[in-house]
């Protein structure tokens, strides 16, 4: 059986992504100036590049606004993927991210209308016991792992929005307006951040060469380069799939940040047998509606969204 080329685009972004908790802990500022630097970087990056190749960008009122909008679900994810690898490491930020096809498992059947799988469903309580095995022993980053969940949660709506436009408008004008979205987020939240969290009311953006360096590397690589790549895939390969991609990245998040930090970073065998049902558990739901023949919670051939009014051609 022929495998399409984009399956291992989608793995190769995997592995790619995996070393982005290990990176953050280079990056010497708080998550949240990280978030409003890297989105900043990403929209110079895509406004020269839109207007150079002369993308259509005069899309429908909606559209842009859903688009906006998930950008804004983006930079909640961001930062709170971020905040989880400093308040935990690479390895508890990753196992918790793991979870993101659960979370596509109910949100895409409500954006689809379609019932929720049942074998799925069973599948995703062996995840949560995995989850509960960690958090019920001497687990020292509980804050760390929930902050992760969350993330995987606001990642796996961007995910199931993003499959819809994917059908319909070009990747790169769909990256451009969602980091405006996730910049304008940041912005917004910029004076609750400053009050509440940060020191004297201040921001740090002393991220000396190197910090800023990775940043704008993550804004480069991943906010454009990767983003763009995981819209267009979408045209052929399910959000659910997409998600499910990512339960490989705990296994080499896990391998990268032994690699990096050494075993400064080991964890509990505890820790590492949840990782491994949660993992396992996710990944089997592919193998579970194939025996059962039921099927994947797939999205529509065409897109059924009321929001889109106007379709634009891709270049």
């Amino acid at each position: 059986m022929k495998i399409h080329p984009d399956y291992f685009k989608l793995h190769g972004l995997v592995m790619l992504s995996s070393l982005i908790p290990t990176v953050i802990l280079f990056i010497p500022i708080p998550s949240f100036e990280i978030v409003l630097l890297r989105s900043l970087m990403a929209v110079i990056i895509l406004f020269f590049f839109v207007f150079y190749k002369k993308l259509p960008i005069n899309l429908d009122k909606k559209s842009i606004f859903m688009m906006l909008l998930a950008g804004f679900l983006t930079a909640m994810f961001w930062t709170l993927y971020f905040l989880s690898s400093k308040l935990a490491n690479a390895s508890v930020a990753l196992v918790g991210f793991a979870t993101s096809p659960l979370w596509v498992t109910f949100i895409a059947p409500l954006i689809f209308k379609k019932k929720v799988d049942f074998y799925q469903f069973m599948t995703g309580l062996n995840a949560v016991f995995g989850i509960y095995m960690i958090f019920s022993t001497n687990f020292d980053y509980e804050w760390g792992l929930a902050l992760a969940i969350i993330a995987a949660a606001f990642s796996g709506l961007v995910t199931v929005l993003n499959s819809q436009f994917a059908r319909l408008f070009n990747p790169m004008v769909v990256n451009f307006y969602q980091m405006i979205g996730a910049f304008l987020g940041t912005l917004l939240f910029l004076p609750f951040y400053a009050f509440f969290f940060s020191k004297n009311s201040s921001l740090n953006f002393d991220a000396g060469f190197k910090g800023f360096l990775l940043i704008f590397l993550l804004a480069l690589i991943f906010s454009v380069l990767a983003n763009y790549i995981i819209i267009s895939i979408m045209k052929t390969i399910s959000p659910f799939t997409i998600s499910l991609a990512t339960n490989l990245s705990p296994v080499y998040g896990i391998i990268f940040d032994l690699l990096i930090n050494g075993r400064d970073v080991l964890m509990t065998i505890y820790f590492y047998s949840g990782a491994v049902i949660i993992i396992s558990s996710v990944t089997a739901m592919p193998l579970v509606s194939y025996f059962f023949k039921d099927s994947l919670p797939e999205e529509p051939t065409k897109p059924k969204v009321a929001y889109v009014t106007k379709q634009v051609t891709t270049k």
